[in-house]
């Protein structure tokens, strides 16, 4: 369930469902924010030192999921590609794709359970 109420009465709310369902019957859900292309590069790019205009080229280029950047598109914009921080960046941002970026707790989701 999401326990969709506003910030000042949610702690009062997470309190009643723990109450009402119990502790070993009732858990908070998480989320999992995951990294697509476009963030990969930036990331990646940010952590190998790649000057941040060329890491807003890059990750501008990127539409869509799953779509990366091919090293053809990549001379078209006139990259050096030979560069190693370039060819990893690219590399990596692929590999990338789908993973954990960020973790937290979700604001008010539970899973209840009867067992």
């Amino acid at each position: 369930i999401d326990v969709d109420f506003e910030h000042e009465r949610r702690e009062i709310v997470m309190q009643w469902v723990y109450e009402t369902y119990g502790r070993d019957h009732s858990a908070l859900c998480s989320t999992v924010v995951r990294y697509h292309t476009k963030g990969a590069v930036r990331d990646i790019g940010k952590a190998l030192g790649l000057p941040e205009d060329v890491t807003k080229l890059l990750s501008s280029q990127v539409w869509g999921h799953g779509e990366g950047i091919d090293e053809t598109r990549a001379r078209e914009l006139n990259f050096n590609m030979a560069d190693r921080r370039l060819r990893l960046t690219l590399e990596l941002a692929q590999q990338l794709e789908g993973t954990p970026r960020h973790l937290s707790q979700h604001p008010g989701g539970f899973v209840l359970t009867n067992d």
